[in-house]
């Protein structure tokens, strides 16, 4: 017998799960940012930390930290990141 669920696609089992661990205080700094948005405090378009993650990411770009590499299954195929 087939115990598949009918609105389950085939092999929807095997798909990734995207899971985000935050901590309280991120989340609490996360739920704060929307509401000060829809009161009118914050006025900065795009969503909430945007601007300074994007502020960030430059430094650390710019400071040789990391850099943005093409993905190429040969090199980086067998590569997990954790």
């Amino acid at each position: 017998p087939n115990h598949a669920r009918e609105d389950t696609p085939p092999g929807s089992k095997n798909k990734r799960k995207v899971h985000a661990y935050i901590t309280k205080k991120e989340q609490d700094d996360h739920e704060l940012a929307i509401k000060l948005r829809n009161d009118g405090v914050i006025t900065t378009s795009g969503a909430p930390f945007e601007a300074s993650d994007d502020q960030e990411i430059s430094d650390l770009v710019g400071r040789g930290v990391f850099k943005f590499e093409q993905y190429n299954e040969k090199l980086h195929g067998r590569i997990r990141i954790f």
